[in-house]
């Protein structure tokens, strides 16, 4: 999968747009499942000695959860952590007026990044029960969150596609722009020994 770049004229603030529902539903169980993960990994992580090799890991899961209930601020369930956030540590980003749509692209691209550095360097740990289960299932719901926050981009970026304003001309070489009614320029024929011209030794 390529790395989306936003597309001009896309609209990525506020809420997801109605047609983005069943995306938008399907990413916020992920982000769900992304935080249990993290909390579980946390846990046993602590529990098996294991907080040393997993520290970063954990710490990076748990922001993209956190950027994950600001991109879903707006949804009914998520509201109010998204407050409790704005009022204490992410006062700051609450006054810059951050949230929403404009947080997708965020997400998805370091969700993306940890779940790559999870299969690279901590991939060797799964074999740890019950530890690794639980990294196991962060990588499981990251690639979830990763691949639903695609598809909701794909539905904004096609929602915001300005209409087609060249079309092919009927019966007439070349493309017309609509609402242009001229017809296209005719090439002149060229005619031989035709006009005026200089008569040799004259």
């Amino acid at each position: 999968m390529v790395m989306p770049m936003q597309t001009p004229g896309m609209q990525m603030q506020g809420p997801a747009p109605p047609e983005a529902a069943g995306a938008i539903k399907n990413l916020k169980r992920s982000v769900v499942g992304m935080l249990g993960m993290c909390a579980g990994r946390l846990f046993f992580a602590m529990a098996q000695g294991l907080l040393g090799v997993d520290l970063f890991g954990i710490l990076d899961m748990l922001m993209g959860g956190v950027i994950g209930i600001w991109l879903l601020k707006d949804d009914e369930h998520f509201e109010k952590y998204h407050k409790m956030m704005a009022g204490g540590p992410c006062a700051q980003c609450e006054q810059q007026g951050m949230g929403g749509m404009q947080c997708l692209m965020p997400f998805m691209m370091i969700t993306a990044m940890n779940l790559v550095f999870d299969v690279l360097l901590r991939i060797s740990t799964v074999g740890i029960m019950p530890y690794g289960l639980f990294l196991l299932g962060s990588c499981v719901t990251q690639g979830a969150a990763v691949y639903f926050a695609y598809e909701t981009y794909k539905i904004i970026r096609d929602l915001s596609l300005p209409e087609g304003n060249v079309e092919m001309g009927s019966g007439r070489g070349g493309f017309v722009q609509q609402g242009d009614n001229s017809a296209p320029t005719q090439p002149q024929a060229w005619v031989p020994f035709e006009g005026s011209g200089n008569r040799l030794g004259g």
